[in-house]
């Protein structure tokens, strides 16, 4: 159906061609075919999609998180594949007051590449490896192994449709005596929301698809507080379930 509207408005551009007697109603007539051909072949053509940006790990901080932030910072889909080491100190600003590692912002599909063996890629390290400020975009983070993260692994503070979804989070390193595998949060200070003090509720909006995740937040006998998955927004309807603990979380003295 396209073939046949893009012929009937060349014909047509052409047709004017016929009718004009002038020189300049010619030129007109010739333009007009040229431009409407390009424009229509363009939309029948169509831009190709964008292909996944790769990104593969070396182990040394110093390359492997700005790698990841500047993938993450095209939007898109982003692969990630084999071993990432995010042992540095965090550089990142957050809405909670402290700093994290690499800052989502925009609409991003963030997945481990599906390696030999059933292996998974791994992030070693890191304060908040991934803390999500993308007000009105979707994200999505799966198929990711955290290896002691600090913190938590993943903190979201605004987003619109998110999906964690098939990744294991290991030993999650307290900070400030308090952990979290994920945490979704719109109170700055990670304060409970309340009358005074609602933080952003509106900043988290759409549909949270939280599935099939191993979290591992023990084996550290100073941790306080830890939580396998903290949300604290309002105006979301919220979905989770397939996660797995192990080793659980028990008061020490």
């Amino acid at each position: 159906m396209l073939i046949r509207n893009l012929t009937v408005l060349v014909c047509a551009g052409c047709l004017l061609t016929t009718l004009a007697r002038s020189k300049n109603m010619k030129r007109i007539g010739i333009t007009l075919c040229l431009l409407i051909f390009n424009a229509i072949a363009t939309v029948a053509m169509g831009r190709s999609p964008t292909p996944p940006t790769l990104v593969v790990g070396t182990g040394h901080p110093e390359v492997d998180v700005p790698a990841v932030q500047a993938a993450v910072d095209q939007g898109g889909e982003v692969i990630l594949k084999g071993h990432f080491s995010f042992d540095r100190s965090p550089t990142v600003p957050t809405a909670y007051g402290d700093f994290a590692m690499v800052r989502v912002s925009k609409a991003v599909v963030i997945s481990g590449a599906h390696e030999e063996d059933d292996g998974m890629t791994s992030i070693e390290g890191g304060k908040t490896p991934f803390y999500v400020e993308a007000l009105g975009a979707p994200v999505t983070i799966q198929r990711l192994r955290f290896i002691r993260p600090q913190g938590q692994a993943i903190a979201v503070y605004a987003v619109s449709g998110l999906v964690i979804a098939s990744c294991r989070i290991e030993g999650v390193e307290t900070n400030n005596g308090f952990g979290d595998g994920i945490d979704i949060d719109t109170v700055a200070g990670g304060m409970l929301p309340s009358l005074t003090n609602p933080g952003k509720p509106e900043n988290v909006s759409g549909t949270l698809l939280i599935a099939n995740n191993d979290i591992d937040v023990g084996g550290n006998r100073s941790r306080r507080h830890a939580w396998s998955e903290r949300i604290q927004c309002g105006n979301t309807r919220r979905r989770s379930g397939g996660i797995r603990f192990r080793k659980p979380y028990k008061e020490h003295d």
